[in-house]
């Protein structure tokens, strides 16, 4: 059985279409910059970054923003690009033979400082908003687009650090040629901020 991607969607620092971004990489752009305030933070030497471009989430269903983090959004508004190319209405696909696997490194670290923040400042979970947890946990991302598409197939979350979006792609492939589903959703977010940096800038 052969596998075919027929669709693809991306918001990125060098644009928030699949277009967008390859022309961006052709003509050899780059989108790092300093993040000011990066540089108030003790310890942090690396004061680069490449945020993502300025995006909108109306198109995003107002409930579901409500538990959404950036790299929620950000997975949630890719997905629809690719369904749009691929001529695919979520709502229309068969759920018994379709599947969605999209994950991230960990749940939303700005959800997760602010999480941490407020009970640090409160001693204790008095104040915590209740849709922090849809924000951290792990397959925040997967269910959270799965949401917002109005998606009710088989939902997996895999997290491999830097190679997570292409294990989901594997795991697609895997899953189709498998004769399981013949649609597969794949992909992956994170945010930028700097608790990732750090992992990376310790000494």
């Amino acid at each position: 059985m052969k596998v075919y991607v027929s669709g693809y969607g991306v918001l990125s620092s060098l644009g928030n279409s699949a277009p967008e971004l390859f022309n961006s990489l052709i003509e050899g752009r780059s989108a790092v910059r300093e993040i000011e305030a990066w540089k108030f933070i003790q310890g942090l030497h690396c004061h680069l970054g490449a945020p993502v471009r300025p995006y909108e989430t109306n198109s995003l269903p107002r409930l579901a923003r409500r538990t959404m983090s950036p790299m929620s959004e950000m997975s949630a508004l890719a997905a629809k690009q690719a369904l749009a190319l691929a001529g695919q209405k979520s709502e229309e696909m068969d759920f018994s033979r379709s599947a969605m696997t999209i994950g991230s490194t960990t749940g939303s670290p700005l959800g997760l400082e602010e999480y941490f923040k407020k009970f640090h400042d409160n001693n204790g979970v008095q104040g915590q908003s209740g849709t922090s947890f849809f924000k951290v946990m792990n397959h925040s991302v997967a269910a959270n687009t799965a949401v917002a598409l109005g998606f009710n197939g088989a939902v997996i979350s895999p997290s491999s650090a830097c190679a997570t979006s292409a294990q989901s792609a594997i795991q697609g492939w895997e899953m189709i040629k498998s004769g399981l589903y013949d649609v597969v959703i794949c992909g992956g977010a994170d945010e930028l901020h700097y608790l990732s940096t750090a992992v990376f800038d310790s000494v």
